[in-house]
């Protein structure tokens, strides 16, 4: 969820840099609140309240992907999360919460393990459209790209040379 949720933060900066970011209205404090003390819920709230943002704006994710993976197909205003988020995501921040707040017995650690696995197949499959794109992430924040076959330049500003990275070039 960090991960996901970190990609569409840098999408946030760059529109904002580039004066075509979603309004945040009162969200934006949220998530300045959210980031001074994340956790694996407030990742997975940051990541889905984002993409809600940019909902109306779906031409400008450099993974657009993301927003079919949270909500469901559909028409008119009202986001419909897909099955995933209740099966899944919501589940795996429940059985974290109850490991470090105040643990899980000896007795349920296999049943919950089992669980938890079951849980994290149900993403990553419905994760797999990220193996469409070559993620790369150096020491500087600022070099961060990522790169599908369609938008190679979505995180690439003026500062950056693609040459400087194996495998690509200008």
């Amino acid at each position: 969820m960090q991960f996901l949720a970190l990609v569409v933060l840098a999408q946030l900066h760059h529109d904002l840099v580039h004066q075509q970011a979603p309004a945040l209205d009162q969200r934006g404090l949220q998530l300045r609140d959210d980031l001074r003390n994340p956790s694996f819920g407030k990742w997975h709230g940051i990541l889905r309240d984002l993409l809600k943002q940019y909902h109306a704006q779906r031409h400008l994710p450099v993974m657009p992907e993301l927003f079919e993976v949270y909500f469901q197909p559909g028409h008119g205003s009202r986001l419909a999360q897909q099955p995933v988020i209740q099966q899944a995501i919501e589940p795996l921040i429940i059985l974290r919460n109850q490991f470090h707040h105040p643990g899980i017995s000896d007795a349920l650690i296999p049943e919950k393990v089992t669980m938890g696995m079951h849980c994290l197949e149900q993403l990553l499959e419905r994760l797999q459209v990220l193996h469409a794109y070559l993620l790369v992430f150096g020491p500087n924040p600022t070099r961060t790209l990522v790169a599908n076959s369609c938008n190679l330049d979505s995180y690439v500003g003026s500062n950056h040379d693609k040459s400087e990275v194996p495998g690509l070039s200008g």
